[in-house]
């Protein structure tokens, strides 16, 4: 084996230990190293031992992992414990210590850059904030939690109501969702700033990199009038683990039989 890679090696060590029918399993990083293919069959092999009832202590970072195999977890920081309980507690407990370190180290606002549009003298977007489940400015938004998209523009000379768009695309260019605040009395049609929140109850996107873009239209929604240039968004989780993408959401009704005729 002294040909093998690093990860070829682990992975060869991965499968001798788990075929010699353990009573007690130490697996520390080893699923990381595989592909896709791989990993899932680790999972599945490991819930199989589970099953049996072999005793697993799994190390790892992959909170999806915990959450998904684990019946009790403890978190351990530079060799000191900081929590002990169910995966759900823990990983809570980790992943807010995470996103407040994170959030005190990222600047609030979002970072773009206003693109003229035919009438940019109309109308501005100056930017756009996520506000939390706490009415607070975050620098990024939490899977599963409350937030809100607070859009800001100024209004140079006297307008109709603009109609608003906002689209979440992926890093790489896919479209996820698109919204637009229609063009409403609500907003009076005078000089000055002007914000307008969009609320999400519970954030259905998975953490990782997105790109917001916003747009603002005449009453018409025929006439661009400004457009705000590519802007990253973050997600991260909050405990809520996706296993995905998005979450939809939905729900499973009762399981019932099917008919005689």
């Amino acid at each position: 084996v002294k040909t093998y890679s690093s990860g070829m090696f682990v992975r060869l060590g991965f499968s001798v230990a788990v075929h010699m029918r353990p009573e007690i399993l130490l697996v520390d990083e080893v699923i990381a190293v595989g592909d896709e293919e791989f990993q899932r069959r680790c999972l599945d092999h490991l819930a199989s031992l589970r099953s049996q009832g072999v005793t697993i202590v799994l190390v790892t970072h992959a909170m999806s992992i915990v959450q998904n195999m684990c019946d009790h977890v403890t978190w351990m920081d530079h060799g000191v414990v900081r929590a002990q309980g169910t995966a759900l507690e823990v990983v809570g407990d980790y992943l807010h210590e995470v996103n407040n370190e994170e959030a005190s180290r990222r600047p609030a606002e979002a970072e773009g850059t206003p693109e003229p549009g035919a009438n940019d003298e109309a109308i501005t977007i100056e930017g756009f904030e996520l506000i939390d489940a706490n009415g607070s400015i975050s620098p990024f938004a939490l899977s599963g939690q409350s937030v809100s998209v607070r859009v800001h523009w100024r209004a140079t000379q006297p307008v109709d109501p603009p109609q608003l768009r906002l689209t979440i695309e992926s890093e790489g260019g896919v479209v996820l969702t698109t919204t637009a605040l229609e063009p409403s009395s609500d907003l009076m049609p005078s000089v000055g700033r002007f914000f307008v929140d969009y609320s999400v109850d519970h954030f259905p996107l998975s953490p990782g990199n997105y790109i917001v873009k916003l747009v603002a239209r005449d009453s018409t929604s025929h006439v661009e009038l400004d457009r705000f240039a590519d802007t990253p968004m973050l997600v991260r989780s909050g405990g809520y683990v996706i296993d995905g993408m998005f979450d939809l959401r939905g729900s499973w009704g009762p399981i019932r039989p099917e008919g005689l005729g």
